[in-house]
């Protein structure tokens, strides 16, 4: 009888100190969870100000592309030119005069 009793005691103990180190262990898990969510937020805010920096960017060196290329049609086929205008018309919707204004009548 007092053979299982310290069984029991140490079967008790084992289990709080295996119950200690998994709370340990848990705590330590969650410090990492929270530390990597935190970095994914920076993350994110690096993330979104390279958008608001590439994209304009991006669409600038589209525009300066396309009126190079716009540039060097005009000069080895000037007659194309009316077709551009048609073109450019319709890509951006646009009235007769914007697209006058930009590239003669």
């Amino acid at each position: 009888m007092v053979e299982e009793e310290i069984l029991q005691t140490i079967t008790i103990d084992n289990a709080k100190r295996e119950a200690t180190q998994l709370a340990e262990t848990l705590e330590a898990k969650q410090s990492e969870l929270n530390l990597v969510k935190a970095e994914l937020d920076l993350l994110k805010v690096e993330l979104s100000s390279l958008k608001r920096f590439l994209l304009p960017t991006f669409i600038w060196k589209a525009s300066a592309n396309f009126c190079l290329l716009l540039l060097l049609k005009m000069i080895w086929q000037p007659s194309a030119l009316m077709l551009t205008n048609h073109y450019i018309m319709r890509l951006f919707k646009c009235s007769d005069g914007f697209t006058n204004l930009l590239f003669g009548p």
